[in-house]
């Protein structure tokens, strides 16, 4: 039987806290091969002398000479053979000329390639200076904290260092106005207990993207203003004013959401609502609970927590029980009679296509 709390975590995460992980060393980079400046004097260059001798100018005086010569003696028969003897020489030194195995020619061409590829030599050796120093610094990081691993006197320190190292990758949330968003009517009972205990650790009206979805945490954790965020969600069976089922164990998609937090360094937690409007301070030290596994001690927490009452657990529902919920008016059952009068204002309020698409949950909290 699936109940209240859900606590997620990120699978890696959790198999440090539990000692099942150790991290890897970095992988060091790779050094650029520098290229070899070719060598002038290993090249052929026995066609230079043809080149000379066959020069297109000397060539073309030739043939001048020879088409005049062989008009003077006889400008009727021998003119054309003059000519075409000519024109066999001028195609003899193209040929010369171009010819690819000429020394000087493919020395200046593997030439121009040596300076191009080091060019390129020298761009690759800044970027390797700049990726080894940064493998430097990791695997002094690694190692220190793979040692603290191994040690019994230090090993719940470095475990605690190895997961915090997965949380700075966490993406951080960002302010938005959320006025025009319709929330749960528990949530404000529930925000003041937050603010009275976690302070400015809790984070209101804000939002955060993974992968084209757009989320509106109904409270995110700051812990101790670092990178490590946990979205807080308060979970009713259904929505006031129409009965509409939601946060029911067929949701899938509700999963997949949650997942998106988990595989980004978040972690989750669930309540139901009857759990945080019957059991608020037991919530907030389920909360405390999970903090502590990453974070001991938090001074500014510890003497709150002297004494830690967890909070009773809450079957989760299913779509046709949420109904049932709605009929019976199930929330009234617990809600104060304040929030009671509210709840016909809870209504689907869409958001735009581009946020929380596929989320069968319809209402934003």
């Amino acid at each position: 039987m699936e109940t209240y709390p859900i606590i997620k975590i990120n699978d890696d995460v959790e198999n440090v806290l539990e000692g099942k992980y150790k991290i890897s060393l970095p992988i060091k980079p790779d050094l650029p091969a520098e290229p070899i400046q070719p060598d002038k004097t290993s090249y052929n260059y026995r066609r230079n002398y043809l080149r000379i001798l066959f020069n297109p100018l000397n060539v073309f005086c030739f043939v001048g000479m020879a088409f005049l010569l062989g008009t003077l003696k006889n400008p009727n028969k021998s003119s054309m053979i003059y000519f075409g003897f000519g024109f066999c020489i001028i195609l003899a030194t193209v040929i010369f000329y171009f010819n690819e195995d000429d020394g000087e020619t493919e020395y200046a061409k593997d030439f121009k390639k040596y300076l191009k590829e080091y060019d390129e030599f020298l761009e690759k050796s800044t970027l390797y200076s700049k990726k080894y120093v940064d493998y430097r610094t990791e695997l002094v990081k690694v190692t220190a904290i793979n040692a603290k691993i191994t040690n019994h006197a230090t090993r719940d320190m470095g475990i605690r260092e190895l997961a915090h190292s997965f949380y700075q990758k966490a993406i951080a949330p960002i302010a938005v106005d959320c006025r025009s968003i319709k929330k749960g009517v528990s949530e404000n009972y529930f925000k003041q207990l937050l603010h009275d205990i976690f302070g400015d650790m809790v984070l209101v009206n804000h939002k955060v993207s993974f992968g084209g979805y757009e989320y509106y945490p109904d409270f995110i954790l700051n812990v101790d203003h670092v990178s490590f965020y946990v979205d807080i969600e308060i979970d009713e069976p259904y929505i006031g004013s129409n009965g509409k089922p939601i946060h029911y164990l067929e949701n899938h998609l509700q999963d997949l959401r949650d997942k998106h937090f988990t595989e980004n360094f978040w972690v989750v937690i669930r309540f139901s609502e009857k759990q945080i409007i019957t059991q608020p301070q037991e919530c907030c030290n389920e909360i405390f609970c999970v903090i502590k596994r990453f974070f001991a001690p938090v001074e500014d927490l510890e003497n709150y927590f002297l004494t830690i009452d967890r909070v009773n657990p809450d079957k989760r529902w299913t779509k046709n029980e949420a109904y049932k919920f709605a009929f019976n008016k199930y929330r009234n059952t617990y809600l104060p009679s304040i929030l009671s009068r509210q709840i016909n204002t809870e209504i689907f309020n869409p958001l735009s296509s581009s946020q929380e698409q596929g989320i069968d949950d319809e209402l934003p909290f």
